[in-house]
């Protein structure tokens, strides 16, 4: 794999890295626009980004291990996929519960993708570049983190809350199309099952 090559499919990685931290803090804002709009409690409302949240910490070690028994190519990019059907449900949802629902659905997303990542950075990067390659990953985390809260300010003043849905839902489908096309195969390193207790 060339440098140019690999410098690209490190971007596509940290994308994801981008985009989950990006959603978490994205909506802390939006609640009050979102409770008005569905009529219930502000404290029912933050379960948009409670769940969220709770669902990748549950869920990051159980998508670790089944990125080494499945590939972590495949699980990673299967993530954007979930991450984008999740975020487009959201936009859609006609009421908060299914709201939460679709939220659940990008968390168990995000949970994947963010679980195999720096796997995948270990394994297309040789060892006098992968500092700079993970290194990379911690720098997209801290801007979706910052960026996160004045993107929903700036498009739920002059759109409507769904649309930070939309721009995810977007952003992660062209992101698992560039996944899917650059990221190279690679094989599955463990045998055995998911211990899920």
């Amino acid at each position: 794999m060339n440098g140019k090559y690999r410098t690209l499919v490190q971007y596509i990685i940290c994308t994801g890295a981008f985009l989950s931290n990006c959603s978490a803090g994205m909506f802390n804002i939006a609640l009050v626009d979102i409770a008005g709009d569905y009529q219930v409690g502000l404290a029912s409302a933050q379960w948009i980004v409670t769940a969220y949240l709770l669902v990748i910490s549950v869920l990051l070690p159980v998508m670790g291990k089944l990125g080494d028994i499945r590939g972590r190519r495949s699980v990673h990019n299967l993530g954007y996929f979930g991450f984008a059907l999740g975020a487009l449900g959201c936009a859609l949802a006609p009421s908060l519960g299914w709201l939460i629902a679709f939220r659940i659905v990008q968390g168990v997303g995000a949970s994947m993708y963010q679980a195999t990542n720096m796997a995948l950075i270990v394994s297309l990067f040789p060892p006098e570049k992968r500092g700079k390659a993970l290194g990379m990953i911690s720098t997209f985390v801290a801007a979706g983190s910052m960026i996160g809260p004045s993107l929903g300010g700036v498009l739920i003043q002059w759109i409507s809350w769904e649309a930070c849905f939309w721009l995810l839902a977007g952003t992660a489908l062209l992101a698992w199309m560039m996944a899917r096309r650059f990221i190279p195969k690679d094989k599955p390193e463990k045998q055995g099952h998911i211990d899920v207790t």
